[in-house]
């Protein structure tokens, strides 16, 4: 069985919103858990919360912690799973009843990336396998994740995944593994290069984020993986792509489309 958990992060009143987490098979999650507990003791953590640890030992302490617990991610063989969007921008978007209806937040539209992303992961390396997938409590209530997880199934055509849940509670294994996408989706929308891969071409920053050490976190806890992202600055620069290569509409659609 392969299994995969996601997290959501948001910022108050606004920023970045993220769905994030992992996928691999069961065999491979076990080392992961064994030394996550292990971790978890030396530390006198009764859990791991990203923002807690934060707040518990400060800001450089805190990320001296969190290394401690990238590392094992980084040795693993987890892969990421990832979706995120400006939250200013999903404030512009035209949004109708319909797409209301399915999508009443920033985190629905992202659940509805992520699982492209899942998707993707299933294809290649994982083929043929079954799955199960676990969600935190992220949405609201079950119904209305349900929905945006039907939608995309219809809408893609996809035949939707073994076991999918949406609350805690729903697989004996999902601890650690909700932990760990705790961590992912409080990378991805902190660190640097998450911004700003938002932005247009023109106003990225070169590469500054480099150097900063949310973005050496970041390559510790997001290593191999599948991944989406949605911006009004991307979303314009998709469509002059596709007017400008019609026969590759296709390859552009997949990342920024909400």
């Amino acid at each position: 069985m392969i299994r995969a958990a996601c997290d959501a992060s948001m910022d108050h009143p606004h920023g970045i919103t993220a769905v994030a987490g992992y996928i691999a098979s069961a065999d491979d999650w076990k080392p992961v858990e064994e030394k996550w507990t292990t971790l978890l003791t030396i530390k006198d953590l009764a859990r791991f919360r990203t923002t807690e640890i934060i707040e518990r030992y400060g800001w450089e302490r805190g990320l001296e912690c969190l290394n401690e617990f990238a590392d094992i991610i980084e040795e693993s063989e987890l892969r990421h799973v990832t979706a995120h969007m400006l939250d200013t921008d999903w404030a512009l978007l035209d949004k109708d009843s319909e797409y209301l209806k399915v999508y009443p937040e920033r985190q629905h539209a992202c659940l509805g990336m992520v699982l492209n992303a899942l998707a993707s992961e299933m294809r290649a390396p994982f083929s043929g396998k079954p799955i199960a997938v676990v969600f935190d409590n992220d949405y609201g209530n079950t119904a209305k994740a349900a929905a945006v997880y039907e939608e995309w199934r219809a809408r893609t055509g996809h035949p939707g995944f073994d076991h999918i849940g949406f609350t805690k509670g729903t697989a004996e294994w999902e601890v650690v593994p909700l932990q760990c996408a705790d961590l992912a989706a409080w990378v991805v929308r902190r660190e640097p290069m998450s911004k700003d891969m938002l932005k247009s071409r023109e106003d990225r920053s070169d590469m500054i984020w480099s150097k900063d050490p949310l973005h050496k976190l970041s390559l510790k806890v997001l290593g191999n993986g599948s991944g989406a992202f949605w911006s009004i600055a991307m979303a314009r620069e998709v469509e002059a792509l596709k007017k400008r290569y019609p026969s590759s509409a296709a390859g552009f659609s997949s990342v920024t489309t909400l």
